[in-house]
């Protein structure tokens, strides 16, 4: 599913010490206190609205619209909702998963079992996971081949990567 976007880029780093030419100040990142008017423009579309229902399925629009009020930048959008739908992927295909992350660090293991240490990675079905590994790779989307190694969000990552990185778990688990 493809996500409407806001009229500039939605993410947010330290501009102000950069040299951005006045040709590009429609397109330049958020400053971290322009994105409650930003949010508040997302939260404003009807369209966005619509499909918060299906994204979040069960959870208030209300709780949503609080919690992305309390985003900082974008990595801190990334970590609370990003990981959120690749869990709510994996729940929805009733599949055995566990994500751990912190921050914009994650690593998604296949077991039921709350991964902790060591051990608790090891109860992790390897094969699954090596399978998810080709399919992802399979649709252009380069991830680290183990699940003992993390998954990184970054700014660099654009809403354009991010929507086709979700709509690669969304296919890979549809299949």
């Amino acid at each position: 599913m493809k996500t409407r976007r806001l009229d500039m880029p939605f993410f947010s780093i330290n501009t102000k010490a950069m040299n951005i030419p006045q040709e590009y100040a429609d397109i330049r990142p958020f400053q971290p206190e322009e994105l409650p008017a930003a949010f508040n423009q997302l939260l404003s579309d009807p369209e966005f609205l619509s499909i918060l229902p299906h994204v979040f399925n069960g959870v208030p629009v209300e709780a949503i619209k609080a919690q992305l009020h309390t985003c900082t930048d974008t990595l801190d959008f990334q970590k609370k909702f990003v990981y959120a739908i690749v869990k709510k992927i994996l729940a929805e295909k009733n599949l055995p998963y566990h994500i751990n992350y912190v921050s914009s660090l994650g690593s998604l293991f296949f077991t039921e079992q709350e991964v902790v240490d060591y051990t608790s990675a090891k109860s992790s079905d390897t094969k699954a996971f090596s399978e998810y590994f080709k399919g992802m790779l399979a649709q252009g989307i380069h991830m680290a081949p183990s699940q003992f190694e993390a998954m990184f969000l970054s700014v660099a990552h654009t809403d354009e990567i991010i929507d086709q990185t979700l709509e690669a778990v969304r296919n890979y688990f549809t299949k």
